[in-house]
């Protein structure tokens, strides 16, 4: 069942008096219960991709359909609060608040979620933790752990509003394989709950987990599995 749908969608960006066509009139249906791995070189548009699915960046023309809502009406007040509870961010440099424990960093996207009741926020974190196997760091901050821990905490806070799509960039890019497979795993259990998860990485192993490989190059995007 489609979940996130782009539709003509085209971005350009000025260099050096030049227009660059990231995204050029690009297509594409995203489905609850499957891993989407977009593959391309550095800079062809990756990241773009992902912050306009993330309503963190506007496109030029086109439409993002997320649940049937088409974010290029939607004021910006709607939109972060369908970004709260629809969408959970992961990236490759972690982006934990190294003042705040484990269950304290999963706890801040909860913070402004009225569905979820404040005295139930960190027993909430705390499943989320115990979910992605961090039951003995619950209590540590993110200096008293590992990269591959402190990315399973950025997973887990990812759920912490329990939304259908993750968007994940390069959240292997720091580990080593023991810890990819790892987190690669917790995907792949996501996936079996019905997460869509779309992954934006070079890793030839995140390719074996990915239902679906989509390539973007010089703004096109094509599935090309």
């Amino acid at each position: 069942m489609s979940v996130l749908e782009v539709n003509d969608l085209s971005k350009k960006y000025l260099f050096q008096n030049k227009e660059i066509m990231v995204l050029n009139h690009v297509n594409q249906t995203f489905d609850k219960g499957k891993i989407y791995n977009i593959v391309g070189h550095s800079g062809s548009g990756k990241t773009t991709l992902l912050r306009i699915l993330g309503t963190l960046l506007d496109c030029d023309s086109g439409e993002v359909d997320i649940d049937g809502k088409n974010l290029s009406i939607m004021k910006e007040k709607e939109k972060a609060r369908l970004r709260n509870q629809k969408i959970g961010f992961v990236f490759q440099d972690y982006l934990l608040n190294d003042k705040l424990k484990s269950y304290e960093n999963v706890m801040i996207p909860m913070l402004i979620n009225k569905n979820i009741i404040p005295k139930k926020r960190k027993e909430r974190a705390i499943i989320l933790l115990e979910k992605v196997r961090l039951t003995d760091r619950i209590n540590h901050y993110p200096k008293e752990m590992s990269g591959g821990e402190q990315q399973r905490v950025a997973i887990a806070r990812a759920l912490a509003n329990n939304p259908d799509i993750i968007l994940a960039d390069e959240p292997t890019g720091n580990l080593d394989k023991e810890n990819e497979k790892i987190i690669l795993d917790i995907f792949q259990e996501l996936k079996k709950e019905g997460k869509c998860i779309v992954i934006a990485s070079h890793s030839e192993y995140v390719k074996k987990y990915a239902d679906v490989i989509l390539h973007i190059e010089d703004g096109h995007l094509e599935v090309i599995r």
